[in-house]
């Protein structure tokens, strides 16, 4: 009988060891049920161009519609558009670009936007004239992180997919006027 009794106790322990192995092995993955948002923009056109000068610096004022959707499970707080055009080199340029009614800016502030939301921002993009040709590309980036400038909270929500963030508007058309 103590040959039992030690042999249920030895089992016994053995399930507890190994148990305890297996707990110590298992990987909790808490971010797999994380809900994070996906800001994408999902449209943008043209209209108006006219010319401008700012600071002695002569560009032209693209009005631009830029629509922009939330496709992920969760809410995202305040972000930033950015807008950069094609130069006649071919290297993309920061363009100031801000909502109507604005004065001026660098780049458009959302201040948020709901699961499942979509919006859409009227503004303007200023490109240098002497720095693009007859035609040029225009891209913008949503969620954009790229400048140390801007200290946190901006870029700093968290998606659940960082690649679909940019839509270029290719081929806008611009006119070389003289001021």
């Amino acid at each position: 009988m103590k040959m039992n009794v030690l042999s249920f106790l030895s089992i016994v322990l053995l399930s507890l060891l190994a148990s305890s192995a297996m707990s110590q092995s298992l990987v909790l993955r808490p971010d797999l049920n994380i809900v994070r948002p996906d800001l994408v923009i999902t449209g943008g056109q043209t209209s108006v161009i006219s010319d401008t000068v700012v600071n002695g610096i002569a560009y032209h004022r693209v009005q631009v519609e830029i629509g922009f959707s939330n496709w992920g499970d969760g809410d995202a707080g305040e972000f930033l558009i950015e807008a950069e055009y094609r130069t006649r080199f071919g290297r993309m340029r920061t363009a100031q670009f801000w909502k109507f009614f604005q004065t001026s800016g660098l780049f458009t502030s959302v201040d948020g936007l709901a699961k499942g939301s979509s919006s859409f921002i009227f503004g303007h993009v200023l490109i240098q004239k002497s720095a693009v040709s007859d035609v040029t590309d225009i891209r913008f980036h949503i969620d954009t992180c790229r400048f140390d400038e801007f200290p946190k909270p901006y870029c700093l929500v968290n998606e659940s997919n960082e690649n679909n963030n940019t839509f270029t508007i290719f081929d806008v058309a611009i006119d070389q006027y003289i001021l």
